[in-house]
Parts: C-alpha cells; structure tokens; sequence
C-alpha cells in the first residue's frame, strides 16, 4: 500500500482549564509532526532512483507550514556544563541537558522568552538542579528541583512558569549487551548471567541474532538460562539485556 500522508492534527482533547497559551503550545509540536511526516511521505519516493544518499542541511531557519510558523529552534540540543543557565528564546522546543557535577541553578527568566513557549530539561549531573523564576512563581511556588537523572517539560504561559517534573527510578539497575557465560558446544544447555533478571520475564536474550522466546527457547531460575535445545556448537548465545 502506498504512504498516504496522515490527517491527524491535535489526536487528543485538553481539558478547557489548561492554559491557552500551553494549548498553542502542543498544537506547534503536533502541527510539525504531521508536517514533518507529509514531507518524509512525499520525497522517499523520489530517492529510489537515486544511488547517492540525500544532502541534510542543518538550519535553524523558521519552518512555515500549513497552519503557520514553526520556530526552527525544535528539536535542537543545548548542552550546558555550568552552574547557571539561563532559559532562552533559543530554547523553544529544544532539550536543555545539564551536565555540571555540582548542583545547577536554572533561572526562568520572562524577559528571555516570549509565549506561547515550552521546553525539556534533563538533568545528568549527579547534584539536584534548581528552576527558580526570576519572577512570578514555577507551579505556584519560588522553585522546584529536577533531581539527578530526572526530567522536567517547562512551560510559561506568559505570566508564571509551570513544570511536569517526570519522576526517577530508584533502586533500578540494568544489563545490556552481556553475554552470558557457558560453553557453546553442541552439548551445553546451560548459561549463567551476571545477575538475576528482576522481574525476570522482562529478560530479552538473543540467539544468533533472534530473540528468544522465553517459557518456548529457554527457562530461567535465578540467573541461570537453560535452552531447550543445545546451541550449536560455535554460534553466538547472547547478548541478554534485563533490570536487576
């Protein structure tokens, strides 16, 4: 079936109490998503014959669509390595990560933004980051903190700063690419982890380059895989990702 291009605009409905300016907010990024799509869905056809891949320009250029203009600043990345930063019109729609060891104070300041205006901030130093507005309040408070591996979406809606602070995982360990340990001869059907998978149906492991069927292909206790059958001698068992 060929690419069609999509018909959605706003795909949900907001409550009438969230703030006008928040709503134009979401329909900037939903209108440029589905933009975005109906170009993606018009040039592929045209790179088939093609056996040169497709120059990308990197711009930060206002991107007019059909329902008006989309500021070119969405998407972008702004790495800070400071103690202090200080939100900017630059930051519309981008993610602002926070990378400094000791804690980082964030100033949301209204002179350098202009609504309707939103972005994410992620914080991966290990010391808590501060949103402190320069005035007026951020979730009808003086500040809040994004802690060390949490994320915030910003929002201000002309007046006071609002923030979604999206909680961390504590307490959670994961394993990626590990292979688990065992002769792989044609005989063996047993291969031990690192650690014990938690929870344990969670444990994606491959095989060859297959994924493996937990309960059919293979059963584990604790952190010992047995297979149903014995690898083949030389293949590849592994690699397994799971939390523990």
């Amino acid at each position: 079936m060929a690419n069609q291009p999509t018909s959605f605009r706003l795909p949900f409905h907001l409550s009438e109490d969230v703030d006008p300016q928040v709503r134009e907010a979401l329909r900037y990024i939903h209108n440029g998503v589905k933009d975005l799509n109906d170009a993606i869905v018009a040039v592929v056809p045209k790179l088939g014959g093609s056996s040169a891949g497709p120059s990308v320009v990197q711009a930060a250029a206002t991107i007019t669509t059909s329902t008006g203009s989309v500021p070119g600043t969405i998407g972008n990345v702004n790495k800070q390595a400071g103690t202090f930063y200080a939100l900017r019109a630059t930051d519309f729609g981008a993610l602002v990560v926070l990378g400094n060891a000791s804690p980082v104070a964030v100033s949301l300041d209204n002179s350098l933004v202009t609504p309707p205006f939103y972005t994410v901030i992620e914080n991966l130093g290990p010391s808590v980051a501060t949103l402190t507005p320069a005035t007026a309040t951020v979730n009808g408070v003086a500040s809040i903190p994004i802690a060390s591996g949490g994320l915030a979406i910003v929002f201000f809606d002309g007046i006071n700063w609002w923030s979604t602070t999206l909680p961390v995982a504590t307490g959670l360990n994961f394993a990626g690419n590990e292979i688990p340990s065992g002769a792989v001869d044609g005989v063996n059907v047993t291969y031990t982890l690192v650690h014990s998978p938690n929870p344990a149906n969670l444990l994606q492991l491959d095989y060859n380059g297959l994924g493996q069927n937990q309960g059919v292909d293979f059963t584990l206790a604790a952190n010992t895989i047995t297979f149903s059958s014995a690898p083949v001698a030389g293949s590849t068992v592994g690699p397994a990702w799971y939390q523990w």
